[in-house]
């Protein structure tokens, strides 16, 4: 290969050690969670050896792009059948919306290239290697609030399978996971760099940092955080529809059916809390009384907590306004509380900038018009305060944190990934889902219409997990927990002074240097 493509063959491999890192296709008979996560602790090396190697940041620009675009062009190939399918866009038409979403995530990936390229022009290559996993956190925690947000597989994700890895997430959230690879990642491009007497130094800070990250892990591991008193014999319910029959009037009646006959079968073995998947059933609890008062008969005879996704809609200016919601139906009391989603899908849930966006006139045609919660409500079931999150509001750790300091004990997620079938996509949703528990040190109850349902405990660890497309009842206990962590308090903090050292470290690099300056090699 002629040496001028070294650095293009780099990008690409760096792209491709990033994307196996992570569950990609259709599932092997053993593990829900897959993907080569040893990977993730090398991917970003080849990307940092290719900026070091670009002539300038344009170039650098370009190799970080093309890293990105063969990582996100792999880890969410799932979009274009949804969108074909689903939204009934062309097959063109969904092939440029899926290059226009890959596109943009792997601007990151340029300005983090940029980022190396700079900081080695001006301090040299051994400082550029310390400074890379500053600037991958801060970018990385960029991506996740811009333009509301799409934080799909962070780094840090790809280590859910080794968990001794992602303890480090209680004290930095996800992002301290991703800081700790992309620290790894640079100590292996600082070792294939040319040696030198400067490179010392940045070598002993990065493997500190892998030291220590790798034995507070252990450590957590060994003396995981006190579990609360109580405990809460839970039922997930399962009831794998297909996207296709949800909505199906004709279906409607076995769908109602198949939920209330395993609730009974699950409070029948002692369940307290019975968990329902988003949209479960295809009725409104306040559009249809009858549904409503099935449900309260169904909760005083199994003496059950219902959890479960509904439409609820609210008269407001004359106009019904529809609501993504988790509701608790009490043996008591009926309805005893109520969560809207707060933090809806753009293009699924809502459309942004409707006016202005006539070019996706077909996807912005499919789009729900849901409104969006107006704050944090904690659920009461099962004795103890439920975070009910939504979806995917699972994958937002700074939202999920807001539940834990509101006073939830245990925090549930329901989702309905029928949409996309047999492909990667559930599998990456519970990885991301999982590390929710880790962060705030709370046990989870995943309940998924078609799956993966799963039970996570504070550690990350799944206890138990459904198979994609099963019909089933997981069940399980889990006990509430009550203590912060320093992410659940400080949030994204760590994230943050990342973000300030990167702008400040970018500002010095790029002002012209003074005639006696020198360069670090």
């Amino acid at each position: 290969m002629p040496r001028r493509h070294i650095p293009l063959a780099m990008a690409v491999a760096g792209g491709l050690l990033m994307a196996l890192s992570f569950p990609l296709g259709p599932p092997l008979p053993i593990p829900n969670i897959q993907g080569f996560w040893p990977a993730a602790w090398f991917c970003l090396a080849p990307v940092i050896l290719a900026a070091l190697r670009a002539r300038n940041e344009w170039g650098a620009a370009r190799y970080g792009l093309v890293s990105g675009m063969t990582a996100f062009g792999l880890l969410i190939c799932w979009i274009d059948p949804f969108l074909v399918r689903w939204a009934n866009l062309s097959h063109v038409e969904a092939a440029a919306v899926f290059l226009l979403l890959v596109t943009y995530v792997a601007i990151y990936f340029g300005a983090f290239a940029v980022c190396v390229r700079a900081w080695s022009r001006r301090w040299g290559s051994a400082t550029a290697c310390l400074l890379a996993p500053v600037g991958w956190c801060a970018l990385e925690w960029t991506r996740g609030i811009l333009f509301t947000g799409f934080p799909w597989c962070l780094l840090g994700y790809s280590q859910m399978p080794a968990l001794a890895v992602v303890q480090v997430a209680d004290l930095a959230g996800v992002y301290g996971v991703s800081f700790v690879l992309a620290a790894s990642g640079a100590l292996v491009a600082i070792l294939v760099e040319r040696p030198g007497s400067s490179r010392r130094a940045s070598l002993a800070v990065l493997t500190g940092i892998l030291v220590t990250a790798s034995g507070y892990g252990a450590w957590r591991l060994a003396y995981p955080p006190r579990k609360g008193a109580g405990e809460i014999k839970a039922a997930l319910v399962q009831t794998s529809v297909a996207q296709s029959d949800k909505w199906d009037p004709d279906e409607r009646l076995r769908i109602e059916a198949d939920h209330f006959e395993m609730t009974r079968r699950a409070a029948g073995r002692g369940a307290g809390l019975v968990v329902w998947s988003e949209s479960a059933v295809p009725a409104s609890i306040t559009h249809d009384p009858a549904y409503a008062r099935r449900l309260e008969d169904l909760a005083r005879e199994t003496g059950a907590d219902l959890l479960l996704g509904t439409v609820s809609y609210e008269s407001r200016d004359g106009a019904n306004v529809p609501f993504n919601s988790a509701v608790i139906v009490g043996p008591a009391g009926g309805v005893t509380g109520r969560y809207d989603k707060i933090h809806l899908v753009p293009f699924g849930e809502y459309v942004p900038l409707k006016g202005y966006l006539f070019f996706l006139e077909p996807l912005v045609q499919e789009a729900s018009d849901f409104h969006p919660g107006e704050g944090v409500t904690l659920l009461q079931g099962g004795g103890a305060p439920l975070g009910a999150l939504i979806c995917y509001e699972a994958i937002f750790p700074a939202l999920v944190r807001r539940f834990t300091l509101a006073g939830a004990q245990v925090l549930v997620n329901i989702t309905n990934d029928a949409w996309y079938e047999d492909t990667a996509m559930p599998r990456q949703h519970l990885m991301q889902a999982a590390m929710r528990a880790v962060e705030n040190r709370r046990p989870l109850l995943r309940c998924a219409n078609t799956g993966i349902s799963a039970i996570v405990e504070p550690t990350g660890r799944i206890v138990s997990a459904s198979r994609l497309g099963e019909k089933t009842i997981l069940e399980g206990s889990v006990r509430p927990a009550d203590q912060n962590t320093l992410y659940a308090g400080t949030g994204d903090v760590f994230a943050i002074l990342c973000v300030i050292l990167t702008a400040s470290s970018m500002a010095a690099a790029l002002i012209p240097r003074s005639p006696g300056g020198h360069h670090a090699g």
